[in-house]
């Protein structure tokens, strides 16, 4: 079986990673042993014929260095452009496909583990609207080390950091099944679609209801 799985801000080749990041694989601020042990993590999941979507901030070495990197990485990869990736020309025949955003869909006819359809939205970024969002299609970002993680749970929207650095991520690469769960725990079990028209759409409007009612009160406060 071909399983999937999702990574993002790897950062292979960035010294200043550990400023900004807490990697529990890598025991010193050594960048070797950093890659190696990244190398070890992913090639211990990912096996030669798996899909593997990059979504973003691969890596910092030079493109020969990178070329090298991807031939003892496992997997058919393709990489979504993050803001670091600037080799990302020089080494595109490296990958399945290189795009700044990317659509893809899982049917649950395929995977044992669903009881709904997946269709996901792959950017770098996080972002505030995508294509069928209203349909229940899932935002799938990197980027942000983690740091998103919190504004996702508190928006409750279908978008989700696969960053290495996430607390999905965890050190580690995110899966299919990973992802999944981790929708399905945001819609408390509903089916992507039903969250967004029955849940998600009543929150926001709750939310603009409240929010044009304190413009109101405040304004009225002004007046007297």
């Amino acid at each position: 079986m071909i399983n999937v799985y999702f990574v993002a801000d790897t950062h292979f080749g960035h010294k200043n990673i550990f400023k900004h990041t807490k990697r529990k694989f890598s025991e010193t601020q050594d960048l070797v042993e950093h890659d190696e042990k990244l190398i070890e993590i992913w090639n211990k999941k990912i096996k030669k014929n798996d899909i593997v979507y990059i979504v973003g901030d691969f890596s910092f070495h030079s493109a020969e260095k990178t070329k090298e990197l991807l031939k003892r990485l496992n997997g058919q990869k393709h990489l979504i452009l993050g803001n670091h990736d600037t080799s990302s020309s020089r080494i595109q025949e490296m990958f399945v496909t290189v795009s700044h955003i990317k659509f893809v869909s899982f049917k649950k006819d395929n995977y044992h583990f669903m009881d709904d359809n997946m269709e996901i939205v792959l950017c770098h970024y996080p972002i505030a609207s995508w294509p069928n969002k209203q349909r229940g299609a899932i935002n799938v970002h990197g980027h942000c080390h983690g740091k998103y993680d919190k504004i996702n749970r508190i928006d409750k929207e279908l978008r989700v950091d696969v960053g290495i650095d996430s607390e999905l991520g965890n050190n580690d690469i995110v899966s299919l099944e990973q992802l999944y769960y981790a929708c399905k725990k945001i819609t408390n079990g509903l089916r992507f679609g039903e969250y967004y028209e029955k849940i998600y759409c009543k929150q926001n409007f709750l939310t603009k209801i409240i929010s044009i009612f304190k413009e109101n009160l405040l304004t009225l406060s002004h007046k007297f």
